[in-house]
């Protein structure tokens, strides 16, 4: 669905921003019907900053989205600085996120209440020993997968089977135009308490865009009924 390819050294050119937010918010990324197996790609992937100079600490703000089916590969990748928060992820065939090398490094890495559905791995952070220098934290998130999490600095989290997830979350497994993925009852973690890393828009704000509780795990912010919005998208195409 959408690719944000690795940048080049950015030029030094007067009126220029010396450090920029990219920000991806409010949207639906599916690839039910348009993966291929001798393409696969992610809904959603996004490459490094220019590795020095200008930019290098540009970071993606990636919030209040909705990611949906890739049966042949995860339904985001990313790398360099990126701050994952508050997103919905269902993937019934396979992966969710995998923060990974690509063309360079995951460097400064949040990923952070997010609400992760997946047939296999919900969360993967691998980075090589030069990554080291960099802060990679998964911090609140409700995981329900095989293999819920997989590296990174973990605190806060929820994680369950993904065929659990209909003890916990309301509708989970019903059609695309009806997931409803609140909470039957409100998960909760003092550990989940993350300090904005980067003076991030809506940092505290949930799925709804409601203001987030103290503690609360996950994309929604409190037991909530009624989403403000269930995320739909056409299930066919003319």
């Amino acid at each position: 669905n959408l690719q944000i390819k690795h940048q080049n050294r950015r030029p030094d050119i007067e009126g220029l921003p010396r450090t920029s937010v990219t920000t991806i918010r409010r949207n639906v990324f599916s690839k039910a019907n348009g993966s291929s197996a001798e393409m696969p790609r992610p809904n959603v992937l996004v490459g490094h900053f220019p590795a020095f100079g200008d930019g290098v600490d540009d970071r993606y703000a990636i919030y209040c989205n909705f990611f949906y089916a890739n049966p042949v590969e995860a339904l985001f990748q990313g790398e360099g600085n990126v701050a994952l928060y508050g997103n919905l992820f269902v993937n019934p065939y396979g992966d969710a996120i995998h923060i990974q090398p690509h063309n360079d490094i995951p460097k400064n890495v949040d990923v952070a209440f997010n609400t992760v559905l997946a047939e296999r791995t919900g969360i993967s952070v691998v980075s090589p020993a030069r990554s080291n220098a960099f802060r990679q934290t998964v911090i609140g998130n409700a995981v329900f997968a095989a293999a819920p999490l997989l590296g990174g600095i973990q605190k806060g989290n929820f994680a369950a089977s993904f065929a659990d997830a209909d003890r916990y979350l309301l509708r989970p497994f019903a059609t695309p135009d009806a997931i409803d993925a609140a909470p039957r009852f409100l998960l909760t973690n003092s550990d989940a308490d993350a300090p904005n890393p980067a003076q991030l828009a809506d940092w505290d704000r949930n799925f709804n865009g409601q203001r987030r509780r103290p503690g609360a795990i996950g994309a929604y912010a409190t037991q909530e009924t009624k989403p403000g919005w269930l995320p739909a998208f056409p299930l066919t195409q003319d």
